[in-house]
């Protein structure tokens, strides 16, 4: 296929994108595919996409064949300062044809521009629909956990405010029972060595202990943790923490008279068992 500008139109509202490609057929496949999968870099066009249900409210159309690629970048341009496809009247984002980076200006009025924002839930069930299935490649996860680990203090700080108080509706909890049910055993596995090593500060463990003090498990929890616990050993350095924390702890007459019970009840299975 020859190499030339192309236009998507949005027949809704008006908007355009034009760009340039040297395969033109195969940008095209390769913007539905994107756009289809919630991953366009253009998220002025990705949004519209989500918005007007894809692609049956677009129209894709050759501008101009340039046979010399070398002048794919001057001819795009041409039609950028005739047709400024800019702001309210199109998609693209840059001015000048080629260049991918944005400044610091224009990222900074594109975040006050979503700063505050609330996306309906039509909207957000429709990201949540493209975004199913995909899968982030090592480099990305990489590239993630590299700008999550220099997140400062105050960025920390404003995300735990964002989500203090929040609640997870009946279905939310339910899909995530049911993700952690079904989880494999190599995902708990690195899951667990993620975690390993990692120390709660003193103000975390406290409000980790307010928060369950005064829960009560029920007897299905009680039984899948015991399960869970049977043939587990515990290292030595585990056991000496365990002891230090214990050591000087006083339980309360209630809690002695429970684990009396308990004790007791282990001990007569235990003779049940011995006479079968």
């Amino acid at each position: 296929m020859a190499s030339g500008i192309y236009v998507i139109e949005n027949m809704i509202n008006g908007k355009i994108y034009i760009g340039s490609a040297i395969n033109i057929n195969r940008r095209w496949r390769n913007h539905i595919y994107l756009l289809d999968k919630g991953i366009h870099e253009n998220f002025h066009l990705q949004s519209s996409w989500i918005k007007y249900c894809g692609c049956s409210a677009f129209y894709f159309q050759v501008l101009e064949i340039v046979k010399n690629i070398d002048r794919l970048i001057e001819c795009e341009q041409w039609w950028f300062d005739i047709v400024k496809p800019f702001g309210k009247f199109g998609y693209n984002i840059c001015p000048k044809a080629g260049n991918k980076q944005l400044s610091e200006e224009t990222r900074n009025k594109i975040s006050k521009a979503h700063r505050g924002k609330i996306l309906s839930e039509e909207h957000r069930h429709k990201i949540s629909e493209k975004s199913k299935g995909r899968k982030h490649s090592v480099e990305s996860r990489h590239k993630m956990s590299e700008l999550a680990k220099c997140r400062s203090k105050e960025h920390v700080r404003k995300i735990v405010e964002s989500n203090r108080g929040r609640k997870h509706s009946e279905e939310t909890r339910r899909r995530l029972a049911e993700i952690a049910r079904n989880m494999s055993v190599e995902t708990r596995c690195k899951i667990g060595n993620a975690s390993r090593g990692r120390k709660h500060s003193e103000e975390t463990r406290r409000k980790i202990g307010d928060a369950s003090r005064g829960t009560k498990r029920s007897d299905e929890t009680r039984l899948k943790m015991s399960k869970a616990a049977l043939g587990r050993k515990c290292s030595e350095e585990t056991r000496r923490k365990i002891a230090d924390i214990r050591r000087g702890k006083k339980h309360s007459d209630e809690t002695r008279c429970k684990m009396s019970k308990a004790q007791h009840g282990r001990r007569m299975n235990e003779s049940i068992n011995k006479i079968r």
